[in-house]
């Protein structure tokens, strides 16, 4: 999570990412997630965020 912040992931695609509950709203009942490629560019800045922090150097 923290990582995701720093690379400047929305808070609403974190808790979807992380599977956390985040802030429920009005429009929660009816909001069905993101699709599968905002996924991927959200865990793309992720991971971009974790290499340049060196947490995946062994990687």
């Amino acid at each position: 999570m923290t990582v995701a912040h720093r690379t400047r992931v929305l808070e609403e695609d974190i808790n979807e990412l992380g599977g956390w509950a985040g802030k429920r709203g009005s429009n929660a009942d009816y909001d069905h997630g993101l699709l599968e490629e905002q996924l991927v560019e959200a865990q793309g800045m992720v991971w971009s965020g974790l290499k340049r922090g060196g947490y995946l150097d062994g990687f």
